[in-house]
């Protein structure tokens, strides 16, 4: 009862208490948040790596059945095992992000930004003009033509 008329929470303090030891060990143990993205990109790019490794071999076993059905049945533990290994390097991905205290968006390489503007007449004169020969740019008046 007296947690309630202070306001508190039973436990608030263990909670946070427990989040700041974590972040501090991750930190120690990993690094800086830049270190540990790397790792995390070096870990998604071996994980990548791997997965084109077992997209080859299902591709051979494949075109191994389709050559000749009746193999089909001699190649499905291979088919399972494969389906097991892509499974578990699956898992071990997320077990070393989860483990660098990361998440999925730190560990993809950011894309570029690209800027699209909408150009007036005015600019596109504006870009003629800086230009030497102008000739790169099309006229409007010859694009209606």
């Amino acid at each position: 009862m007296r947690f309630k008329k202070d306001g508190a929470v039973k436990g608030s303090t263990a909670a946070d208490l427990s989040a700041s030891v974590a972040h501090a060990v991750v930190s120690a143990e990993f690094g800086s948040i830049e270190d540990r993205i790397e790792k995390g990109r070096h870990a998604r790019a071996g994980s990548f790596t791997l997965a084109g490794k077992i997209e080859a071999c299902l591709s051979i076993i494949v075109d191994d059945i389709s050559a000749d059905p009746s193999t089909a049945y001699r190649h499905g533990q291979s088919l399972k095992a494969l389906e097991r290994a892509m499974a578990t390097a699956e898992r071990g991905f997320l077990l070393k992000e989860k483990a660098l205290g990361l998440t999925a968006a730190e560990t993809i390489d950011p894309l570029p930004i690209i800027e699209i503007r909408d150009l007036g007449e005015s600019d596109i004169e504006a870009i003629r003009a800086v230009n030497d020969d102008g000739d790169d740019l099309p006229d409007a008046a010859a694009a209606d033509v």
